[in-house]
């Protein structure tokens, strides 16, 4: 039995970050209200990732929480990438929705194949091994500091206990801090927009709400990555002796600690305009309680309750004993 945080859930919260996606093709104009008309393409790479993944669960493969560290957003948003290609270091990862910027031509949304590490992970666990299998495996395991090989798991990425800034779920790109501002600014340019774009006339307003409740909580997703730069450490899990061998731990650079904690206080600490008050007295909730949704504590929207907890989080995690 696997300790309730080393089990996978990942198809249920990929369906988060696709809710997230849709919302951002709904309030762009992209698809219209109801929901509905996702690119089919969008679909199809979501469910072959997520098979990739589970099928590695089945031949002994962990989660690798740092493989979507291995490629800059340019390369991944690359519209010239061929469906084929990998994004990510690993299937093994917890991957966003990969949506293109206003005005940017879309990507790949999904990873649309093996990475580097997943090979390698395979190789070291099912290469058939004629001469010294203790010499052929060290031979292998010898290779991780080779990029795209880098690996933490569900017990190295666990918010403020945890160190290294790179290890996330639900993150991606080299620099997350540069996928945290492309976020947080998909969102907070278009949550003004949850009522004219979200809700047709004729329906309630619960469609609004929902919409908004999934950029508000991308928005601070997002920030909580940038607040692990701040005292962070990089981890490597390198041998001594190794090719291009690392030191187990090193010191996040000080100028990105300085670069995060600016980032914090322009857009965690000062948040952006929220939608005007119209907006907000239009967000109503559902008593509907059925998969896929979660009663709420009350109808009405407490937006500064939110904020003050999410800035209650990443001041706990900045103060955090890294």
């Amino acid at each position: 039995m696997l300790f309730r945080s080393e089990r996978c859930d990942y198809c249920q919260q990929a369906g988060g970050q696709i809710g997230f996606a849709s919302s951002v093709m709904l309030l762009r104009g992209d698809i219209e209200a109801p929901v509905g008309g996702v690119p089919d393409e969008l679909i199809a790479q979501g469910l072959k990732e997520v098979v990739m993944h589970e099928v590695g669960h089945t031949l002994g493969l962990r989660h690798n929480f740092k493989a979507s560290s291995w490629k800059t957003l340019a390369e991944i948003d690359n519209p010239a990438l061929a469906v084929g290609e990998a994004t990510v270091a690993s299937v093994m990862d917890y991957t966003p929705t990969n949506i293109a910027p206003k005005g940017q031509k879309q990507g790949l949304y999904y990873t649309g194949t093996l990475g580097p590490y997943d090979y390698w992970a395979i190789e070291y666990g099912y290469k058939p091994i004629m001469g010294s299998e203790a010499d052929e495996l060290k031979k292998i395991a010898a290779r991780c500091g080779e990029p795209g090989l880098d690996y933490l798991t569900d017990e190295d990425t666990r918010g403020s206990i945890d160190s290294d800034p790179l290890s996330n779920r639900f993150d991606l790109g080299k620099d997350p801090l540069e996928f945290a501002r492309r976020e947080t600014k998909t969102a907070s340019e278009l949550w003004a927009q949850v009522v004219d774009r979200a809700v047709v006339d004729g329906d309630g307003y619960q469609r609004a709400r929902q919409a908004f409740g999934m950029l508000f909580g991308k928005y601070w997703q997002t920030m909580s990555y940038v607040a692990r730069f701040p005292g962070g450490v990089y981890v490597h899990r390198d041998h001594k002796g190794d090719p291009n061998g690392r030191k187990p731990f090193v010191p996040v650079e000080a100028a990105k600690q300085r670069e995060a904690m600016k980032l914090l206080t322009d857009s965690a600490f000062n948040v952006p305009a929220l939608p005007p008050a119209d907006v907000l007295n239009s967000l109503a909730s559902s008593r509907w309680n059925h998969w896929g949704t979660r009663d709420v504590a009350r109808l009405d929207y407490p937006v500064q309750q939110q904020i003050a907890n999410a800035q209650g989080n990443i001041l706990n995690q900045l103060l955090a004993n890294n």
